[in-house]
């Protein structure tokens, strides 16, 4: 019997509702027959709205926190002093990075106040000589900069140069102020697992890092859309991108090659870097959760490489189990 049928059936009669009162049947199934519709009509509409959300350029992870959880990493900046600072330096650097705070210029912040060496020295885990000598390095080299501590003028506070990192309201992109977005939520997870030698070359690896294809590559702003249909106006705009090969990473990073193939198994086999090798020259790429793509990919192609990683991570962990 369909609803129709029921409804004129159930016409004039009176049953016992709910409150365990006497009402017109009708109206009583009416009211039911509404509520189911109402609310297989609001979850298509969520699923919808899900739908376009998550296949939106702009799309965010929610696991990766929203548009003020970005670390603004300034290209050009980096470069010039990557191959000033090992591996560990870098990683130092990028592990005192996640204590700046939206709307505090720079200030290295914990617990809601400025941080002394101290605090820095607790947060990286090292004694007073040895972060006393990365300071040092850091502020010589002007990534970090003392700040005069208002309460105690005997310890200095530290910010970070915003030529090279900032947080919070980001300028508009030009040919002379190119960055990319590193994900805050996500380098928190990597301190908790990763080496500071690991860190490191996450590190050296920003200012050449595709911001579309996350490929480590010699012309990074390139303009290339991987989501582009072959023949398409959009695809005659692509440009070839010129790869890292190993040999040319490693004089990049300022690290032998040794090193440089010991770190990219590590973070091989922890998820964060896969290799490609054809015509015998390996290229690299970064997890796309590291840093945010510049916003003209589709998330179904960013989730396509996340399936890649993970296919590449199993292989490097029943590789090295073999070895």
């Amino acid at each position: 019997m369909s609803i129709v049928e029921s409804m004129q059936e159930l016409e004039g009669k009176r049953i016992v509702d709910e409150n365990g009162e006497f009402s017109d049947a009708r109206s009583v199934l009416e009211g039911i027959v509404n509520d189911i519709v109402t609310e297989k009509a609001q979850k298509v509409q969520n699923q919808l709205e899900g739908y376009k959300r998550k296949n939106s350029k702009n799309y965010i992870p929610p696991e990766y926190g929203g548009l003020n959880r970005f670390i603004g990493c300034f290209r050009d900046s980096i470069k010039d002093i990557v191959p000033c600072l090992s591996p560990i330096e870098c990683g130092v650097l990028i592990t005192i990075l996640v204590k700046m705070k939206k709307g505090k210029d720079g200030l290295l912040i914990n617990g809601g106040k400025p941080m002394i060496q101290k605090d820095i020295e607790k947060h990286i885990g090292k004694g007073h000589t040895t972060t006393s000598k990365y300071l040092n390095k850091f502020t010589k080299l002007g990534i970090l900069e003392e700040v005069e501590n208002v309460k105690d003028r005997r310890k200095n506070n530290y910010r970070v140069n915003p030529k090279y990192h900032i947080m919070g309201k980001f300028p508009k992109l030009t040919e002379e102020n190119r960055f990319v977005k590193l994900y805050k939520d996500k380098l928190e997870e990597m301190i908790d697992s990763l080496s500071l030698s690991e860190l490191g070359f996450i590190y050296k690896a920003l200012p050449i890092c595709h911001h579309n294809t996350f490929k480590l590559v010699h012309n990074p702003t390139a303009r290339y859309n991987p989501t582009a249909k072959e023949g398409s106006e959009e695809a005659s705009f692509n440009v070839d991108l010129e790869l890292f090969n190993r040999e040319e990473l490693a004089d990049y990073m300022n690290i032998d090659t040794k090193t440089i193939n010991n770190l990219v198994s590590s973070l091989s086999r922890k998820g964060l870097i896969k290799t490609t090798t054809a015509h015998r020259v390996t290229s690299y790429t970064l997890h796309p959760h590291i840093i945010h793509p510049k916003g003209t990919v589709e998330n179904r192609y960013i989730q396509s490489i996340c399936n890649d990683f993970e296919t590449h991570r199993k292989d490097a962990l029943r590789r090295s189990k073999k070895a």
